[in-house]
């Protein structure tokens, strides 16, 4: 109860970097996002430039920085938490195991190692249904985007598609319609 009050007295910054240094030590380190290292503050010449244009870092940008890295840590770990093994998606569709590893190794399916296991995000289904025309799709992205760049950018409403009041997301624009093709050329362009 004392070490939660305590923590409560850091800043964001100190408690965000005793987060990445347990999730470290804990043996995620080779699951979390490449992230650069956090540093409070603007190398000089950026600070320099910025204010050259009348912005400035101050305390409140330091936190949304701050905030902003925890909400893209937490989203990773929700990710992984919302996944599922190779042979639990093979059971979800009535495959082989080795299927769905060889899908994982040929880019079709989308996969993240965690700490020698792969998972599979559930994302990418609909029930015990793959979201349709998602091989071709995660293919096209290839792997030039992390797993929750792709996932994140797979799931959130865009006026690319649908109509400027009404954004969709690509998934849910193939869950809809299942026309690839508006899908596949945004996924080329990641």
């Amino acid at each position: 109860m004392r070490e939660s009050a305590n923590l409560l007295k850091l800043s964001l910054t100190e408690r965000l970097r005793i987060v990445e240094d347990a999730l470290t030590n804990a043996g995620f380190a080779s699951i979390l996002p490449v992230l650069p290292p956090f540093v409070a503050e603007l190398p000089g010449s950026e600070a320099t430039a910025l204010a050259a244009v009348g912005l400035r870092a101050g305390k409140r940008t330091k936190e949304n920085a701050s905030r902003a890295r925890i909400g893209y840590i937490k989203s990773f770990l929700d990710l992984i938490r919302q996944s599922d093994t190779p042979i639990q998606v093979a059971e979800r569709l009535g495959l082989e195991s080795s299927r769905i590893r060889q899908r994982i190794r040929e880019g079709s399916l989308l996969a993240i190692k965690l700490n020698n296991e792969t998972r599979v995000p559930q994302f990418q289904f609909e029930g015990n249904v793959e979201v349709p025309g998602l091989s071709k799709i995660a293919k096209a992205a290839g792997r030039k985007v992390t797993p929750l760049a792709f996932a994140l950018w797979f799931t959130s409403p865009t006026r690319d598609l649908g109509d400027a009041d009404a954004p969709i997301s690509p998934r849910d624009w193939l869950l809809q319609t299942g026309d690839v093709v508006p899908v596949l050329a945004l996924a080329e362009s990641l």
